[in-house]
């Protein structure tokens, strides 16, 4: 995962996500670290309070060359993710 890489792109810090998301900083510290399981529902959450794709978040991201991966590896078990971009609003 790229969550630290990816704050600093955006200019972020890990106390202005947690604000954004509403939870503490070491909140936010416990989600990025690699030794954790989060959900997707988390991964979207993330995503939209720093203002970038979920895809952006992956190593495989930086690999693609259209930066617009609709396939990403899991880097706790390196199963392959597909990712399915639904454009209807609920």
């Amino acid at each position: 995962m790229r969550f630290k890489e990816v704050l600093k792109k955006y200019g972020l810090t890990q106390t202005e996500l947690a604000l954004k998301l509403g939870i503490n900083r070491v909140s936010v510290a416990r989600l990025i670290n690699d030794d954790n399981d989060i959900r997707k529902t988390t991964l979207i959450k993330i995503a939209n309070s720093i203002g970038c794709s979920v895809g952006e978040l992956f190593d495989d991201y930086k690999e693609t060359c259209d930066h617009s991966p609709t396939t990403l590896t899991c880097p706790k078990c390196g199963a392959k993710l597909s990712i399915t971009i639904n454009e209807e609003e609920s």
